[in-house]
């Protein structure tokens, strides 16, 4: 290959969790030295001086799109929703505008940096991911999503039933003409739930990008946008979106970047077993706490009361070592007198690095599952917590996983859960591929997927 043509590839990371999961494919590349690198930095999340910093020290160039905090601060908020109809119009315009500007400066970006291959991590975001997508498809380029979590179409249409029935956002389709009109024009902008039309997005929103041509086929689903490829980590997460209405010819199983770490952390973890305790009743259980209140989904109080009933269960069995962890958003001070009165213990690396460790895996309905799944851990998932009640997903097959829908059934199923672990032979920590392929070879396979797709660039 010319290395001198300097075709470049865009990474687009959603959040920092992605942008993790990209850093590790782009330094690979990188050191390949056939393509440049790129980062395109468009959401608050990762328009930070700490990631710039890193991106920098790591030899990464990067686009700080300061457009998209301008477009994000001229969104209107829920207060001006109950606007005159000549606000709601000036609104409307106004945000079409600055969709049709983020599809021209996507166009000119592509063209100007030589972008042969777009790698994101969705693309069902109106936006920059919908306006790269179509501009890299124009140019009949590659376009890769690495998927890094599972999204569940029906939690989605869940938190904005709650969200709405709760005197946020509006979601209803019924709740204003605007949102009418939306549901009547805006193809798959909304399901149906509990009785309810309930829309992805609401206000002008979805009316502005549709009428710029940047809204995806189906806004519900991770890859139900127009980008050619989406590298998923699981047969059973295959499994999941060919359900939700993925084409088949558009997904790879390859594993997720992380999971490599995950597969050396393991194989570490088990050549140690024989030193640990021969007590086998003494479990390991991790537990990451819900993110109730940083989610602005209860007020504090009730956030505390949750998570206190949920510790007062976990720690029943005295002979239980509950493990915490903490979502970086999660202030550690803020939950010290909880651990303290449980007897409780935080975590000290990321989640990803504890679970090879626990002997089971507790958590609200998160795609931390699969990784703990693909280890062969049991897990227990909590669904009756706010808007996961009445949904299904991914893991509502999974053998492994005990499904807790009612609180008072909690206690029960943790010490259903607790008893199996410990009546279960000792080769509990096996791989199971079928949730997430842990090979070591997750990366590998990912960059062989790019370069292909670039080579069959006609």
């Amino acid at each position: 290959m010319n290395v001198v043509s300097r075709k470049k590839i865009l990474f687009v990371p959603f959040d920092y969790a992605s942008l993790r999961e990209h850093l590790i494919v782009a330094e690979n590349i990188k050191n390949d030295a056939l393509y440049d690198v790129v980062f395109l930095l468009y959401r608050p999340q990762v328009i930070t001086d700490e990631v710039k910093a890193n991106l920098g020290r790591n030899g990464f160039k990067y686009i700080d799109v300061s457009i998209a905090k301008k477009l994000e601060s001229d969104v209107p908020k829920y207060s001006q929703i109950i606007s005159p109809r000549l606000i709601v119009i000036k609104d409307l315009l106004v945000l079409w505008f600055k969709a049709l500007q983020i599809r021209a400066k996507a166009r000119s970006m592509i063209n100007e940096l030589n972008v042969y291959c777009l790698v994101l991590c969705g693309d069902r975001v109106p936006g920059w991911e919908t306006a790269l997508v179509k501009a890299i498809n124009n140019k009949k380029r590659a376009s890769i999503i690495i998927q890094y979590a599972v999204f569940s179409s029906s939690g989605m249409v869940g938190y904005n039933y709650a969200r709405m029935s709760n005197g946020g956002y509006p979601y209803r389709a019924s709740s204003s003409l605007i949102n009418m009109l939306a549901h009547k024009i805006v193809p798959n902008v909304s399901r149906r739930h509990l009785g309810e039309n309930v829309l992805i997005s609401n206000y002008v929103t979805p009316l502005a990008y549709y009428f710029s041509g940047l809204m995806p086929k189906n806004p519900w689903l991770q890859g139900g946008g127009y980008a050619k490829k989406m590298l998923v980590e699981g047969r059973e997460v295959l499994k999941y979106y060919l359900s939700e209405g993925m084409e088949p010819e558009k997904m790879i199983v390859t594993g997720k970047p992380s999971s490599d770490k995950l597969y050396q952390d393991f194989l570490n973890y088990n050549s140690k077993l024989s030193k640990r305790n021969e007590d086998k009743d003494s479990l390991r259980v991790l537990f990451p706490l819900p993110q109730l209140w940083e989610h602005n989904s209860f007020e504090w109080d009730k956030h505390c009361r949750e998570i206190e009933f949920m510790l007062e269960c976990l720690t029943r069995d005295k002979k239980v070592e509950l493990i915490l962890s903490l979502h970086p958003k999660m202030s550690k001070e803020n939950y010290l007198e909880m651990a303290e009165k449980y007897d409780c213990t935080f975590a000290k690396g990321s989640i990803y690095e504890e679970i090879p460790r626990c002997d089971l895996f507790v958590s609200i309905y998160s795609s931390t599952l699969t990784s703990a799944l693909a280890l062969g851990k049991k897990c227990v998932a909590i669904y009756y917590v706010y808007y996961y009640t009445d949904t299904v997903g991914v893991f509502d097959g999974a053998m492994n996983v005990k499904r807790v829908d009612q609180k008072q059934d909690f206690p029960g199923v943790m010490s259903e859960a607790i008893d199996e672990v410990r009546s279960s032979n000792s080769e509990r920590n096996k791989f199971d591929p079928e949730w997430s392929v842990v090979d070591g070879k997750s990366t590998d396979r990912i960059i062989e997927c790019i370069y292909r797709e670039i080579e069959n660039i006609g």
